[in-house]
């Protein structure tokens, strides 16, 4: 019994446990504007979270791969 994990397309499942491993964004996309027609792609989160609080804007983490 290991710990590694098994790829699948919704998730990332723990093979001896069967739990779900949390997904890490690989970055994170803050827009804001009266349409949210500004976008900024940061890489770190608390970057992201300081350029949104100061836009008035939103933070979307972006993934590799299919959403669950």
């Amino acid at each position: 019994m290991g710990t590694e994990s098994q790829p699948s397309t919704i998730a990332t499942v723990e093979s001896d446990t069967g739990r779900l491993v949390e997904r890490k964004p690989l970055a994170f996309l803050v827009v804001w504007g009266a349409r949210n027609e500004r976008r900024a792609v940061v890489l770190d989160r608390p970057r992201a979270d300081e350029l949104a609080a100061v836009q008035h804007g939103q933070v979307v983490p972006l993934y590799s791969g299919p959403m669950p």
